[in-house]
């Protein structure tokens, strides 16, 4: 389909809200992973002296999560693809109900350390499959909106989940919080059982708003049947290669984030309020971006995707480089936001935008399939790098200096996304090719241009 045939302009129905419910499910979803998994570090010290685990016990139950969630963040990618993400989201829901419960009864070691297993490999399952519905569910034009949106519920969960956990331990005690904070996971159980797989599934959307979304949408590559053969092969073209490199190299410098608590209030035994104070702002700043990131994408940027994966590392960068050169140990506050607000940042604005560029090329199935690689692939390096990382402190030096080479690493591992987005074929998401046919298809709910045979 060629410029010059594109069809009438499609303006977005006003009555349609299906696809903003399908945000509100996988935003709810999204919020109870950090919330289950980070739960175990947190109430360690609540724990430990009724159990009396070893602090090797304590490192292997710290990690436990991971060696779930890494196999199944890249098995979900491609079963979510042949299945269909809802039963995979129904199963990450079910299994954050049943196995924190279980865990409000264990005594022995292994207990712990095989339900935190399960759990992580239940939360494995809902990046790849939400990625993959909000690909489903919109146009390839307002895909980087809610992708950021969906991402930043693990950043806006640590805000109000994480002091919940511990208030409940203070007061109730450890095993109470498990018992409790399934309420949220019993909730997005409901709203799952609600959701539907793909738009035309559902009985209650308006003609006009399935018109919206299946007009503005890629022609998928890996079939409407999906399956992990087909879904392999869309991903592998050496753009999306390069591009989920740059991107998993961001989440494996990410992992090293938790250095923030240890340097605060270990090396310089700031109060932990204080610094859960601080770190929270600074992670409700960036998660509050997300909300608006589709409208910069389409405004600032001008719907250039390239653009805005560039300028979403630059932030991240110049966040590490004023840690290391800018703010003393007399500065922990602007130190720590420097994490919490420029890097991650950078996640949201990277990740959510690189998975739109995915689906840009080869539709929605191939999106949820590279956020499973890049999931899974992230934390895997992040685990080798955070466990390596404890080596590379500057004993030499005094405060939160100590730490500066683990951000130099960090620095170099983020810079990649400095140069890939532009080794790759631009997209605009104002001017895409839906239908795989080799031209650009205008249109779709933006004014026709006059120059839009002229390619992206």
């Amino acid at each position: 389909m060629s410029a010059s045939s594109a069809p009438p302009v499609l303006a977005a129905p006003k009555a349609g809200y299906q696809r903003y419910f399908v945000i509100v499910v996988l935003f709810f979803v999204s919020s109870i992973e950090p919330g289950v998994l980070q739960r175990l570090p947190q109430l360690s010290a609540f724990f430990v002296p009724e159990l009396g685990y070893t602090t090797e016990q304590v490192g292997q139950l710290n990690v436990s999560g991971n060696i779930g969630q890494i196999p199944l963040a890249i098995l979900g990618a491609f079963l979510a693809a042949r299945f269909g993400p809802k039963l995979f989201l129904l199963i990450a829901a079910i299994g954050m109900i049943v196995f924190p419960t279980a865990m409000a009864f264990v005594q022995e070691f292994w207990q712990m350390y095989t339900l935190n297993v399960l759990i992580g490999a239940c939360a494995g399952f809902i990046l790849p499959a939400g990625a993959l519905l909000i690909s489903r569910w919109f146009p390839a034009k307002a895909v980087a909106g809610p992708m950021a949106i969906f991402f930043s519920a693990l950043l806006l969960a640590t805000v109000f989940l994480n002091p919940l956990n511990l208030l409940i331990a203070n007061n109730l005690g450890w095993r109470n919080v498990y018992l409790i904070m399934v309420a949220p996971a019993i909730v997005a159980l409901i709203l799952v059982i609600m959701l539907k797989n793909r738009p035309a599934d559902s009985r209650t959307i308006s003609a006009g708003e399935l018109a919206y979304i299946t007009e503005g949408q890629v022609k998928d590559q890996t079939g409407r049947s999906g399956g992990a053969i087909a879904a392999l092969k869309a991903i592998l073209d050496w753009r999306i290669i390069v591009l989920i490199v740059a991107v998993f190299l961001i989440g494996g410098a990410s992992g090293q984030l938790t250095w923030v608590w240890y340097a605060t209030m270990g090396t310089l035994g700031i109060d932990p309020n204080q610094v859960a104070l601080v770190t929270s702002t600074g992670f409700l700043v960036s998660g509050l971006y997300s909300f608006v990131h589709g409208w910069v994408v389409n405004h600032v940027f001008r719907g250039s995707l390239n653009l805005t994966m560039w300028v979403g590392g630059i932030i991240g960068i110049l966040g590490y480089v004023a840690m290391v050169t800018v703010f003393g140990s007399d500065s922990w506050v602007a130190w720590a936001l420097m994490v919490c607000i420029p890097v991650c940042l950078m996640i949201s604005m990277v990740q959510g935008t690189a998975t739109a560029y995915v689906n840009a090329i080869k539709g929605p199935g191939a999106a949820g399939t590279a956020t499973g690689v890049i999931t899974a692939a992230g934390l895997v390096l992040g685990f080798f790098i955070v466990s390596a990382s404890g080596g590379w402190l500057d004993l030499s030096a005094e405060g939160l200096a100590q730490y500066n080479p683990i951000w130099l690493v960090n620095i170099a591992l983020c810079a990649p996304i400095l140069f890939v987005p532009w080794l790759l074929k631009r997209i605009n998401v104002r001017r895409l090719d839906l239908d795989g046919d080799g031209t650009v298809d205008d249109g779709i709910d933006v004014p026709v241009r006059a120059d839009a045979s002229a390619g992206t």
